[in-house]
């Protein structure tokens, strides 16, 4: 039986590596034999795992991967690494516009720096195609403050002004700064799995460790490549 709190870990049908489903993404295959993304690990149907790595899925679709694990002829989209990526994005921008639209988000390089100033910025976020000098003296800011209250600097850049003006509901959006709770977590989990999936360093390496140790702590039961929801 799978540990306490812990959902059985699957094998990734490229790297043979055994993981749980959070470190996982699992695709299926639609009515008309198409492999599709299931982010939520939610839809019926017999699922396949694929490590949370971008190069894993492109080597899936050269390698014929879904095929074999299925056991039939699929029909396998040329950008399906590209469409995981704009879905995982989009549950990223989501989760940070939930947090905006609960108040508990800044934005404003003055506003942000009063936030980091009183300790209550939990993640700081500056877009990717900011320029150095206003996102450097932030995070320098935020890694002293986080520093001298022993936790980890929540430090994240891999979003554009575009993409975060999305989110938040302006043209572009420069900075940003999320005070501590359950939306800021929901975010923080978000993002982590986009950075993952890039291959991003973008993300305190501090913050992908502990998201990997989160679900490694305890040792698990060992699932099949591919399995029913």
């Amino acid at each position: 039986m799978a540990s306490a709190g812990h959902s059985p870990a699957r094998t990734c049908i490229v790297s043979g590596a055994q993981c749980e489903p959070a470190d996982l993404l699992r695709f299926v295959v639609a009515p008309d034999g198409t492999v599709v993304p299931d982010l939520g690990a939610k839809l019926p149907g017999r699922g396949a795992w694929v490590s949370l790595d971008r190069r894993l899925v492109e080597n899936a679709i050269a390698k014929k991967s879904f095929e074999r694990a299925f056991r039939r002829p699929l029909t396998v989209p040329e950008d399906l690494a590209d469409l995981v990526d704009r879905l995982l994005l989009k549950r990223a921008l989501e989760a940070l516009s939930l947090a905006r639209k609960s108040g508990n988000v800044v934005t404003g390089f003055e506003k942000v720096d009063a936030r980091i100033a009183s300790g209550e910025a939990a993640i700081l976020i500056s877009a990717h195609d900011a320029s150095d000098g206003g996102a450097g003296r932030l995070a320098r800011k935020q890694t002293a403050v986080c520093r001298s209250a022993e936790r980890p600097p929540r430090i994240i850049d891999i979003l554009t002004k575009a993409e975060l003006g999305l989110a938040i509901g302006r043209p572009t959006v420069v900075h940003a700064a999320l005070g501590p709770g359950r939306t800021s977590d929901g975010f923080m989990a978000a993002i982590v799995r986009l950075a993952r999936y890039r291959n991003s360093v973008a993300c305190t390496s501090r913050d992908l460790a502990d998201a990997q140790d989160d679900h490694s702590a305890a040792p698990h039961d060992l699932g099949p490549e591919t399995e029913e929801v």
